[in-house]
């Protein structure tokens, strides 16, 4: 017994050597692996529409290449849309930090006025978040741009995915016994099926909430409102933070540009309204029941998706860590980490005992040369 468990140990051992190591080796290959990361997710975008043209009898080869246009076109109509006030941006992206500048003082003079604090400190903190928030978010898209949709190369591993994804996948399911191979290919088809559906909700959210927001911020008469309304949208992407940051940026370049005072707080109130709606609507009911992965391990994998990758880690975290759940899932040993992912973990807690209480459900098991019940 105290031989087997110390062999357990030892291989836990390695184990964990061999994921630091393959952690190490996802940071170190971020400029490969990024844009191949979003060439699959593009994949799985024009997934449906590929199928569809194959299943009219269209060979492979040129249903890829017609979904491939049927995406770039939509692409290039949305960077039409927007791409002159993109490019105003950030020609003038010193006036308008200045702009921003001058609507974060605004506040902090209330807050002088309210608590006390001196000029000095107001600066010193004006300087601070300034730079930090448009530091990142300028240096952030410039970088994870180039780094994920890095032009031609990202295109090129969407068109070659699409084309050799059955031999991908049947290779993957080759790797294991001939008695665990269906399930293998049906855990395969259920991520497919995940990502497919998250990526899609995803898109929906992305047009509808830039749209609403593009015509709200204009109605109100702020400039940029193309940019502003899809720049929030993109970032809901990221939970959390992401939202709350597409919604201070507008309401500061509106307090900075704007000689009202309902201007800023109309901006303020709309994307609130649309927060509720993402919050209420997209993330639970279009987002959330595709990844199913509850708000305690979405914060943890979007910190650890920053740490390893920045912005494309964090737009990818939430995805990711639904495929570890689903592939948990298939594992008994780790049946309860993919619970303790799972967004209803809340009021289920009875249910890690009468499900996962035996021994042969404990992690170390996975190390042991037998499992006893």
């Amino acid at each position: 017994m105290t031989k087997n468990y110390n062999s357990a140990i030892i291989k836990m051992a390695a184990t964990a050597v061999l994921i630091a190591l393959v952690i190490w080796f996802v940071f170190w290959a971020k400029s490969l692996l990024v844009p191949m990361v979003f060439g699959v997710i593009l994949t799985l975008l024009i997934m449906p529409v590929n199928q569809w043209l194959e299943g009219k009898g269209i060979n492979r080869i040129l249903a890829a290449a017609l979904s491939m246009f049927v995406l770039l076109l939509l692409l290039g109509l949305l960077g039409f849309l927007i791409g002159k006030q993109f490019v105003n941006i950030f020609e003038n992206m010193d006036s308008i930090n200045a702009k921003i500048k001058e609507g974060i003082a605004k506040i902090f003079k209330v807050l002088r006025n309210e608590f006390g604090m001196n000029q000095s400190e107001i600066e010193a903190k004006v300087d601070s978040i300034t730079e930090s928030s448009i530091g990142y978010l300028s240096s952030g898209i410039f970088k994870s741009t180039g780094a994920l949709l890095n032009g031609t190369l990202v295109i090129i591993y969407t068109f070659l995915l699409t084309i050799y994804r059955s031999a991908f996948k049947q290779f993957a399911v080759l790797q294991f016994a001939s008695d665990a191979r269906d399930q293998a290919r049906e855990t395969i088809e259920k991520i497919q099926k995940m990502m497919i559906n998250y990526m899609g909700g995803w898109m929906i959210m992305i047009l509808f909430l830039g749209s609403l927001g593009s015509l709200g911020l204009w109605l109100i008469g702020i400039d940029y409102p193309l940019f502003w309304g899809f720049l929030a949208a993109f970032l809901a992407i990221i939970p959390y933070l992401g939202t709350a940051i597409g919604m201070l940026l507008p309401t500061i370049f509106a307090l900075s540009t704007t000689s009202t005072t309902w201007q800023p707080l109309a901006t303020l109130g709309l994307f609130i309204a649309i927060q509720q709606i993402e919050g209420n609507f997209f993330t639970p009911k279009i987002l959330g029941s595709s990844v199913k992965i509850n708000a305690l391990a979405s914060i943890v994998v979007l910190i650890f998706g920053n740490l390893l990758w920045g912005i494309p880690g964090m737009i990818i975290a939430i995805p990711c860590a639904a495929v570890i759940r689903i592939i948990f899932e298939q594992v008994p040993q780790l049946k309860p980490i993919a619970a303790l992912l799972n967004q209803n973990i809340y009021n289920k807690q009875k249910d890690l005992t009468d499900k996962y209480g035996e021994r042969r459900n404990s992690i170390i098991n996975l190390f042991r040369k037998k499992i006893k019940p």
